[in-house]
C-alpha cells in the first residue's frame, strides 16, 4: 500500500512540475521572441500628411515635415523651408512595412539599454488620414557575423524589437540633411554646352558639336570632358548660409549649363564672402549657400586649357 501511494504521489508531482514548466515556458521572454509580431507599425505613405521627428540632432523642438500640394517642406525654428522631396520618400519607404526580426526584450531597463528613452530616442509620429502613428527609434548595432540591427519601439509598449537594417534616412535625420542640396542636376547626356564666366573676361564655352565637345574652335578631350560632366552632375553645396542676402552682391563666377531637355539653363553664381565664397543655383532657388573653394573650384570651375589634349592641369583652388 505505500508502494502504491508513493508512487501516485510521484506521479502528482511530476505532473504539476510539468505544468509549471509549460506555463513558464509559455509566458518566458524566450517565448515571446519566438511568437512576436512580425511588423512593428503598418503605415499608409500614400495618406501621410505630415512627420514630425525629434531627436538630440534635430533639438528639443524637432523638425516637422508636411505635404503641401506635390511638394513636402519642413517647419522649424518658426520657420519653413523646401525640402527634398526624395528624402522624404526614402523615409517613408524604411517605415511602411517595418518588420521585427527579433524580440530584444521588455521593459524600462531593455530600453534605456537600447537608447529607447524620452532623452536618448528619434521619436518619430506619422500623421495619416487614419490618425497618427508613433514610433521610437534607438541603437544600432552589429552582430558577430556583421548583421546589422536597430531597436525599437512603439511608445506605450513593453517590447523591444530588433530590425535588421540600419535606418539610414533618420539616423542623420536634421533640418540641414532634409533641405535640398543640388547646384547641377539633369542628364550629362542632353547638355549642349557649358559656358564657364571668370573674372576679367577670362571665361570660354565648351560645346557639344556633332558629338564632339569643342572648346571655342579646339578639340577637347573627350575623357576629361566626360569625367568631368559626371562630376558635375552630381555637384552639391553643403550648408546653408540663410542669414546672407546676396541680392546686392555682384557674382564672381558663374557657370551656365545649356540642357536640351529643359527650357531654361541652370545658372550658378559664386560670391566672394569675406574669406570664402557663397552660392546659388537656379536649380535650387531660394537658397543661399556656402561654397568650398577647395572641393568645388575643382568641380565646376575648370580653366579652359584643362580641356586642351595632352595637357595635364593641375587643379588648384582659385581665387
Amino acid at each position: 500500500m505505500f508502494a502504491k501511494g508513493s508512487t501516485r504521489w510521484l506521479l502528482l508531482a511530476i505532473v504539476v512540475l510539468a505544468a509549471i514548466w509549460l506555463l513558464s515556458d509559455k509566458f518566458s521572454t524566450r517565448a515571446q521572441q519566438r511568437t512576436f509580431r512580425e511588423e512593428v507599425i503598418m503605415l499608409d505613405t500614400t495618406s501621410v500628411s505630415r512627420i514630425s521627428a525629434r531627436s538630440t540632432k534635430t533639438g528639443p523642438e524637432g523638425v516637422v515635415m508636411e505635404q503641401r500640394a506635390d511638394a513636402w517642406v519642413a517647419v522649424a525654428n518658426g520657420k519653413e523651408y523646401r525640402v527634398d522631396n526624395a528624402a522624404v520618400h526614402k523615409i517613408l519607404a524604411e517605415f511602411a512595412r517595418l518588420k521585427a526580426d527579433h524580440l530584444i526584450g521588455n521593459g524600462d531597463a531593455v530600453r534605456a539599454a537600447y537608447n529607447l528613452t524620452d532623452s536618448a530616442a528619434t521619436q518619430l509620429e506619422f500623421t495619416t488620414a487614419d490618425g497618427a502613428v508613433a514610433l521610437w527609434v534607438g541603437k544600432e548595432s552589429y552582430g558577430k557575423q556583421g548583421a546589422a540591427q536597430t531597436a525599437v519601439c512603439v511608445p506605450g509598449e513593453e517590447q523591444v524589437f530588433g530590425v535588421a537594417a540600419i535606418l539610414t534616412s533618420i539616423r542623420d535625420l536634421s533640418l540641414n540633411a532634409l533641405r535640398p542640396h543640388v547646384l547641377v542636376t539633369g542628364d550629362p547626356v542632353n547638355w549642349q554646352r557649358v559656358t564657364f564666366t571668370f573674372p576679367a573676361d577670362s571665361g570660354y564655352v565648351l560645346e557639344r558639336t556633332g558629338g564632339q565637345w569643342m572648346v571655342d574652335t579646339l578639340m577637347a578631350d573627350s575623357m576629361k570632358v566626360a569625367n568631368f560632366v559626371k562630376s558635375l552632375a552630381l555637384s552639391r553645396a553643403q550648408n546653408f548660409a540663410d542669414t546672407v542676402d546676396v541680392a546686392s552682391m555682384t557674382p564672381k563666377y558663374e557657370l551656365k549649363v545649356e540642357d536640351s531637355s529643359k527650357p531654361e539653363p541652370i545658372l550658378v553664381k559664386v560670391y566672394p564672402f569675406g574669406f570664402t565664397y557663397l552660392v546659388t543655383s537656379t536649380a535650387n532657388p531660394g537658397n543661399v549657400m556656402w561654397f568650398d573653394p577647395a572641393r568645388e573650384f575643382p568641380r565646376l570651375l575648370r580653366p579652359r586649357h584643362n580641356w586642351l589634349q595632352g595637357q595635364a592641369v593641375p587643379l588648384t583652388v582659385m581665387h
